[in-house]
């Protein structure tokens, strides 16, 4: 097989890929890097949208016949919105710098007051339920594309200009959004 035909995250440097194309048309590829945990894998249909993606950072569910989890530790993974936004754009790197950004700014910004803390908290309960919801609508792409645009970009200029109380404000703006547009994920 050869490296232009395997579909792989930027950055990516794996010395091993495996990949098969299943009877669904589905292409399977799994890469990683041998004495390290550098790894993943991505799921592609028959038309190259991906349907499902994992790195050593957790997985995001693209398509509802594959389970869903993220990673909620403070030091990585827990960016359920955010990563799922991301994919959908294209932005395939779990150490990309948004992510990253959003990740200092969860561990050393929200986690450091009580208050923030149950932001944090409450955003892990129902932040996987609606990705779900969003990846269950024909318009999930429009809905990550609409998450950038409005929300997402936006607070990590937030971020990188140490504007914490502005992207802080946007993001309760965009969960008060999401579960407006997805009261279910409150019961």
């Amino acid at each position: 097989m050869s490296k232009e035909k395997v579909d792989l995250p930027d950055n990516c440097n794996p010395n091993w890929v495996s990949q098969k194309v299943g009877k669904d048309g589905d292409t399977d590829t799994h890469y990683g890097q041998r004495g390290n945990s550098n790894h993943g894998h991505t799921v592609r249909n028959s038309d190259g949208d991906i349907k499902y993606a994992r790195t050593q950072g957790g997985h995001v569910k693209i398509d509802d016949n594959r389970s869903s989890s993220s990673d909620s530790g403070s030091s990585g993974g827990g960016c359920f919105v955010t990563t799922a936004t991301l994919r959908a754009i294209s932005k395939t790197d779990d150490n990309c710098a948004e992510l990253t950004e959003f990740r200092r700014f969860r561990d050393e910004i929200l986690l450091t007051n009580e208050s923030d803390k149950n932001l944090v908290t409450l955003y892990y309960k129902i932040a996987p339920q609606i990705v779900d919801s969003i990846n269950k609508e024909n318009n999930s792409v429009a809905i990550y594309n609409n998450l950038w645009v409005n929300y997402i970009s936006k607070g990590y200029e937030f971020l990188k200009q140490k504007n914490f109380g502005d992207a802080r404000a946007l993001y309760i703006a965009m969960m008060n959004d999401l579960v407006k547009k997805y009261p279910g994920v409150l019961a």
